[in-house]
């Protein structure tokens, strides 16, 4: 089986032509999310092209695209989305790829297809229960229960964990709620905060500035933590999990994080059956593509 997966996040669009769950070809493009969707899909069409003329031609099964927002996957509509790729909403993704290549289409959340890649080729592999945390532009989530993606009876099942309310008294978030995780410790408030020394920080600059004992980026860096470590405790007794993934490029400094999230698990957690095990992403750029390749191999 032989696809072509995206995964279309709020920087960069990242995509391959997949083999048997073996990543052949890779390519990143800007994904521009601020602008004209209908610029964003010239951009993926030309993309899709590309690679399909770098591989030759290939006997495709089909196109599989991972996108931040509430997906309906019946329907391969986006249903709501947070800022990015506004004018996807209801756009007809099955009739574009359909119309383009005469190929079938698979839509996700952005968060689902990176659970689906960890859970079929990563850091999941063996667990039947096991919830994502994924850090980007914004914080996403992902569930499986009893070995089943978790989707609800409106699609949005497991994947608000980045809006699970951690101070009620807190910032408004872009979503509408106060307090949230990501209204508290995402990279878009981090640059809205300003709070290092940089016009333009992030979070591999917040870091790096950790390491150099900058006393700023320690401050702001441990509160963060501190509310990352909330929310995934938040999801922990929500959907109980055996095994817990974080997700994202701010895994570089897994060495730092890792313990202090451990170390407010164990001690906030009321977790009556043993220890839940936190990994890191096997994959942070490949395995959402990975993820739409499986997803798709379900529909065949």
């Amino acid at each position: 089986m032989k696809t072509i997966c995206i995964d279309l996040g709020g920087t960069r669009a990242k995509a391959g032509i997949i083999e048997n769950g073996e990543i052949a070809l890779y390519s990143v493009i800007p994904s521009h999310s601020q602008i004209p969707f209908e610029e964003v899909i010239l951009n993926l069409e030309e993309l899709i092209n590309d690679l399909m003329e770098q591989s030759g031609s290939p006997d495709l099964s089909g196109i599989g695209i991972a996108i931040p927002g509430v997906v309906n996957v019946h329907t391969n509509r986006l249903q709501s989305v947070n800022q990015k790729f506004c004018g996807a909403v209801g756009f007809d993704f099955t009739g574009w790829s359909q119309e383009r290549w005469g190929l079938p289409l698979v839509l996700e959340n952005d968060a689902r297809a990176a659970l689906y890649g960890e859970w079929q080729f990563g850091s999941g592999r063996s667990y039947k229960n096991i919830c994502l945390m994924t850090f980007g532009t914004g914080i996403g989530s992902a569930c499986v229960l009893d070995e089943k993606m978790l989707y609800g009876g409106n699609n949005q099942a497991g994947i608000l964990g980045g809006h699970f309310t951690v101070d009620y008294n807190g910032d408004l978030c872009n979503c509408g709620n106060r307090g949230c995780v990501e209204a508290l410790a995402s990279s878009w408030k981090l640059k809205e905060l300003a709070a290092t020394d940089q016009s333009e920080p992030d979070f591999k600059i917040l870091f790096e500035l950790y390491r150099q004992g900058n006393p700023k980026a320690r401050s702001l860096a441990e509160k963060y933590m501190g509310i990352w470590s909330a929310g995934i405790v938040n999801m922990i007794h929500a959907y109980d999990p055996e095994l817990f993934i974080l997700h994202g490029g701010i895994m570089n400094s897994a060495d730092i994080i890792l313990p202090i999230i451990q170390e407010y698990i164990d001690k906030y957690a009321w977790i009556s059956w043993g220890d839940i095990k936190i990994a890191t992403s096997s994959s942070v750029d490949k395995i959402a593509l990975l993820g739409m390749h499986h997803k798709l191999s379900l529909n065949q």
